[in-house]
């Protein structure tokens, strides 16, 4: 019995002796190679290697992945990261970007998400100005809560009064601005999404008509109200030359007399 926990033991020390010389083997012998990022849509490789920190020789197993990915997520544009070793090479940077949902007036390249971080998009032109907000206009700062709720709240509303919105103006009172000038109305910030909703029926209903404003304020009683025709340009009165003035009266001389014979 002695006899064979002795050669138990023997063989635990062996093969934790084997396993720390691989590992000290591994740590010395595997080295980075190559950098892999993945997840990228508007985010320049690059800018996300540089960032990182690696570079290529490492030593793979020292690398602390967490500081890695600690380090890459300071990027504003990035939502969430992670990375890994791939044997026996390659570590791995995997990136989810930031969506943008609206852009800020100044400077123009900057949008916001849905958790209201400023970010540079290069879409932010083709998105709906926010107005209203308050928060400092940097690159990794953080919108106010009140204009988060209202761009959690735009984001469920109708793709196509989402698809047609100009502007969001936080307020309250909250208006959107469609692209065609309308106006939504929603006062304060309670039932957005189904104030937009009923909107949405609304304009609907009015069959392409052009309308000035759609005042949700009150669930129950939505109010729409059709543009008002362009006033028509006076139309001109024709212009007409003064008359001439007339001509002196023309006279003849008189005729000569003639002379009588003598």
């Amino acid at each position: 019995m002695t006899k064979g926990i002795a050669l138990r033991r023997r063989l635990v020390i062996a093969v934790m002796v084997t396993l720390l010389a691989c590992g000290g083997y591994g740590a010395y012998t595997f080295r980075v190679d190559e950098i892999r990022v993945t997840g990228l849509r508007t985010l320049d490789a690059r800018r996300v290697i540089n960032t990182s920190g690696l570079k290529g020789g490492e030593r793979l197993l020292l690398i602390r992945l967490s500081l890695v990915a600690r380090r890459v997520a300071r990027i504003p544009a990035v939502s969430s990261v992670t990375a890994e070793r791939s044997f026996p090479q390659t570590v791995v940077i995997r990136v989810r970007e930031r969506a943008p949902v609206a852009r800020l007036g100044d400077p123009s390249n900057l949008s916001v998400d849905l958790e209201g971080r400023i970010f540079a998009s290069p879409f932010s032109s083709l998105l709906p100005l926010v107005e209203g907000w308050r928060g400092t206009v940097n690159p990794g700062a953080a919108l106010d809560q009140k204009s988060v709720s209202v761009l959690a709240a735009f984001a469920e509303f109708p793709q196509d009064i989402r698809r047609r919105a100009a502007r969001i103006i936080v307020g309250p009172p909250m208006t959107l601005v469609l692209n065609d000038g309308t106006e939504i109305r929603f006062g304060y910030h309670s039932d957005l999404e189904r104030k937009a909703a009923i909107a949405h029926a609304v304009l609907a209903a009015e069959g392409g008509r052009e309308i000035a404003y759609v005042d949700v304020r009150s669930l129950g009683v939505p109010v729409s109200r059709r543009r008002d025709p362009p006033t028509p340009a006076p139309t001109p009165q024709p212009t007409t030359a003064p008359p001439a003035p007339a001509a002196p009266p023309t006279t003849k001389p008189a005729p000569a007399p003639t002379p009588s014979p003598a």
